[in-house]
C-alpha cells in the first residue's frame, strides 16, 4: 500500500473492502495496520480508509466512532488547507460522513464560514454542509452569517445562500421567512428572483407559511424580470 501513490492507495483501500477477516484477530491487525491511513494528510486516503474501517467494524459500534471521532481533527485540518482542491475535496468527505453522523461536527460550525478571497464553489461547498449542521443552538448564528452572503457581488454564491436558507427553512421556517422576506425589500432583480423561487419551494413543504408569503410577495411583480419565476 505504501508503494501506491495517492490515488493508488485509495483505489486499494476500496477494493479492501470485499474482503472479510476470517476471525476477530485478523480483524484487529487489519484495523492496526490501518491505522497511520485514517489520518493520513490526503483527503482520499483517508476518506477511503475511514470507508474501510466503518465496513470491517459494523458489528463493532464502538470501534466506528471511535474511528469517526479520531478523523475530525485531520478533517478539519484539510479544511483549512492552503490548496483550494485539498479545501474542496475535504468538504464533499464531509457532507458524505454527516449523512451517517449527523452531529460529528455540530459544535464547530464556524469552521465553515466562508471567507471573502475563496472561490465560489467552495462556498457553495461549505453552504451545504452549514446546512447539515444546523440545530436548535446555532440556526440563528448560521442563518446571520448566510444572510451576509445573500448580497454578495457573485450570483452563484448568492444564490447559494438563499438556497440554503430555504433548506433549512424547512425545519425553522418562521426564522427563514424572516430573512427572506427581508431580502425582498432590496429590491434587486437577481436577489428577488431567487428569493420569489426559494420561498415558493419551502411553500410546499411548509403549506402554514402559505399566506406570510402571499402578503409578502405583494408588489414583487414589479421588480422581477425573470419571466420563468414570473409565472
Amino acid at each position: 500500500l505504501k508503494e501506491c501513490d495517492i490515488w493508488g492507495q485509495s483505489e486499494v483501500l476500496r477494493v479492501l473492502q470485499r474482503y472479510q477477516p476470517q476471525s476477530e484477530e485478523e480483524l484487529f491487525d487489519i484495523l492496526s495496520l490501518l491505522d497511520s491511513s485514517l489520518v493520513s494528510p490526503h483527503p482520499p486516503v483517508m476518506a477511503a480508509t475511514l470507508c474501510l474501517f466503518l465496513s470491517l467494524c459494523s458489528s463493532l459500534p464502538a470501534v466506528s466512532q471511535a474511528a469517526l471521532e479520531r478523523l475530525r481533527g485531520p478533517l478539519l485540518a484539510a479544511c483549512g488547507s492552503g490548496s483550494r482542491e485539498m479545501r474542496f475535496t475535504a468538504l464533499c468527505h464531509i457532507q458524505l460522513l454527516l449523512r451517517s453522523v449527523p452531529g460529528l461536527l455540530g459544535e464547530h460550525y464556524k469552521r465553515f464560514f466562508c471567507s471573502y478571497a475563496e472561490p465560489a464553489y467552495i462556498k457553495r461547498r461549505k453552504m451545504q454542509v452549514l446546512v447539515e449542521l444546523v440545530n436548535d443552538e446555532n440556526v440563528v448564528m448560521i442563518l446571520d452569517e448566510l444572510k451576509g452572503y445573500c448580497t454578495d457581488v457573485n450570483t452563484d454564491t448568492s444564490q447559494a445562500a438563499i438556497s440554503a436558507i430555504g433548506r433549512i427553512g424547512r425545519s425553522y421556517s418562521d426564522k427563514c421567512l424572516e430573512i427572506l422576506t427581508g431580502l425582498l425589500g432590496l429590491k434587486q432583480d437577481q436577489i428577488t428572483s431567487a428569493v420569489v423561487q426559494t420561498i415558493c419551494d419551502l411553500v410546499w413543504v411548509c403549506p402554514q407559511c402559505s399566506d406570510a408569503v402571499s402578503l409578502a410577495l405583494e408588489g414583487c411583480e414589479e421588480v422581477l424580470q425573470d419571466s420563468q419565476v414570473r409565472t
